[in-house]
């Protein structure tokens, strides 16, 4: 197949967010990993926000911690909204 790049695999997360389907967001998260595909701000922001619109604002809060752990990204005003 077509290798994904960070575009692709954001576009598959946002689909999930979109169709309250964050359950599949941990298995591209792996597929990412595995590929060394890195995540960008975009793809946090993705995470969060499906997160949060599915209810699970816990999980959306542990994302934004790790993120921030990491230390690549800092959270922007887009991601607060």
């Amino acid at each position: 197949g077509i290798p994904c790049n960070t575009i692709t695999y954001n576009t598959m997360l946002d689909a999930c967010a979109k169709s309250y389907t964050m359950s599949r967001a941990s298995k591209l998260l792996e597929d990412m990993a595995e590929t060394c595909v890195e995540p960008d701000i975009i793809t946090y922001s993705t995470i969060i926000k499906g997160y949060c619109v599915e209810g699970d604002v816990d999980r959306a809060f542990h994302v934004l911690a790790e993120m921030k752990k990491d230390g690549k990204f800092q959270p922007d005003e887009i991601m607060y909204n």
